[in-house]
């Protein structure tokens, strides 16, 4: 590697390192330490019981619960994803032809729930902390 290639690696590194660390921080970490408490036996007022694998052994072999999610949560995967998946590009398909009549009122009327939704969360916020009546206002 020469000098220039060295020098961008370093500052692509550094341009793409507070993703990385929160990355770490708020989805390695948690993922690693659910991992690391699930082969312990902990109700939040006793200190932390090791039992290896037994967690898994009782999930996978007698928890009639368990298999009736999976099944559950299996078929309503396979039938609502490409449900949904065809649905969308149907519609995508028919609201990107130029001969249908009213073609920017269909388009808006698909889009409205997305713009809907920002503006809602901005009166909340503005309600929140309004200076006359707001609940922080009161609060403090």
């Amino acid at each position: 590697m020469n000098r220039r290639t060295r020098r961008e690696v370093i500052e692509f590194y550094i341009a793409i390192s507070p993703w990385l660390i929160g990355f770490a921080i708020f989805t390695v970490y948690p993922l690693a330490f659910s991992f690391y408490l699930s082969f312990h036996d902990w109700n939040l007022l006793e200190p932390w019981k090791y039992i290896g694998p037994l967690n898994y052994k009782n999930i996978f072999l007698k928890d009639q619960l368990f298999k009736q999610s999976l099944k559950v949560t299996t078929i309503y995967t396979g039938t609502s994803v490409p449900l949904g998946v065809v649905t969308a590009l149907i519609l995508a398909s028919l609201l990107n032809r130029p001969t249908i009549k009213g073609l920017s009122i269909f388009r808006t009327i698909f889009y409205l729930p997305s713009v809907i939704s920002g503006v809602a969360v901005a009166i909340l916020w503005m309600w929140i902390f309004n200076p006359e009546f707001g609940i922080i206002n009161y609060l403090l």
